[in-house]
């Protein structure tokens, strides 16, 4: 059983970036949000305790790695 993120309700990548596309917005917060966490790059950003650039998408894993460099 999937557990929503903890931080979907305060995620400004989705409550303001992806307003005006919905269903993108839909189908990433089933794949990220609600599925694998782990897999987020702004789940990995936040969860090391910096800060999330607003630009960076769920996907960007490898520049979230790099930023964690």
């Amino acid at each position: 059983m999937n557990i929503e993120c903890e931080y979907l309700q305060t995620c400004p990548f989705f409550n303001d970036k992806m307003a005006s596309v919905p269903t993108a917005a839909a189908i990433m917060k089933i794949k990220y949000c609600k599925g694998n966490q782990d897999a987020c790059a702004r789940c990995m950003i936040k969860k090391a305790g910096l800060q999330v650039p607003d630009d960076l998408f769920p996907h960007q894993v490898d520049r979230a790695r790099q930023l964690l460099k």
